[in-house]
């Protein structure tokens, strides 16, 4: 399952840097983290969920559901910073 984990932060984290790169290009927007680097995010996103991932072994029953839902939820983020870059691509209202 750390697998899929990993893909999905990818996907995420990649389509994430596209969307940047295409605004940033165009002059629609700009990149407020000065420092902005695709792989110090992917490799935020696969650490913190495969850590989420592997809490979960310490915990009782009722817990591990919730820590793979958390772990899904991080390695997802990349989605969220995708989804806002293609809002301000687009010029919808917020």
């Amino acid at each position: 399952m750390w697998k899929r984990l990993v893909v999905i932060a990818a996907g995420g984290a990649l389509l994430d840097w596209v969307t940047t790169s295409i605004g940033l290009s165009t002059g629609l927007c700009y990149e407020t983290h000065p420092y902005y680097n695709p792989f110090i995010a992917l490799t935020l996103f696969v650490s913190l969920s495969l850590i989420a991932y592997k809490l979960r072994q310490f915990c009782s029953y009722r817990l591990r559901f919730a820590y793979t839902v958390l772990a899904f939820a991080i390695s997802a983020s990349g989605y969220f910073a995708a989804i806002n870059n293609a809002i301000v691509i687009l010029q919808l209202p917020r």
